[in-house]
């Protein structure tokens, strides 16, 4: 008491347990496992190459999912960061103060989405958008590209709460499986209209 000596124990395993001896807090073992409990039960395991965490778990927050974070700020530095291990590029994903949530890549690269593990959509660096084409062109001013791999039509169809929303409905526009024909088509008993400035 009132000591600011050190206090040694020296043994290949610890084990901490509650005063009646009934349940275990902690153990400690040479060159293996540090474990936690909570009521007896292992929650958290360090091994060889990491650590294993049993249950919820919560950053800056009490988890009521998996993994639950708690921003410490509204904006990047509050949130999640990915770095690079050769450099100190890095992307980053928070929810900013107006509620919109921000993904973030801070070098010269797009954004890829996988399904099924193929990638199935790119976000470039320009900003331009291919869904089924993982280098989406850019030149005459394309912004957006859609590109079906397959020997299927590719198509874009917007539908309404009114029209439906099978394949069969709508308004759609596309191109053929030949490569080489194209189709604007409107799928209801109804007229296309062009119109500018009204």
């Amino acid at each position: 008491k009132n000591d600011t000596g050190n206090t040694l124990a020296y043994s290949d395993t610890f084990q901490f347990f509650s005063h009646t001896g009934s349940e275990l807090f902690a153990q400690l073992n040479h060159n293996s496992a540090v474990k936690l409990y909570f009521d007896s039960s292992l929650k958290f395991e360090t091994t060889a190459t990491g650590a294993n965490v049993t249950g919820l778990l919560g950053i800056g927050i009490s988890p009521a999912a998996r993994l639950h974070v708690k921003q410490a700020s509204q904006n990047i530095a509050g949130g999640l960061r990915i770095e690079r291990s050769d450099t100190t590029g890095h992307s980053g994903i928070h929810q900013g103060a107006d509620s919109f949530l921000y993904v973030r890549n801070t070098e010269n690269g797009g954004i890829n989405w996988h399904t099924n593990n193929a990638l199935t959509m790119t976000l470039g660096a320009d900003g331009s958008l291919g869904i089924g084409d993982a280098t989406p062109a850019v030149a005459n001013g394309i912004g957006l590209q859609i590109h079906n791999s397959g020997s299927t039509q590719s198509r874009i169809s917007m539908t309404t709460a009114a029209s439906g929303a099978a394949g069969t409905d709508g308004f759609q526009i596309g191109a053929h499986s030949n490569g080489t024909d194209a189709f604007i088509e409107n799928r209801e008993n109804g007229l296309i209209d062009f119109a500018t400035n009204s």
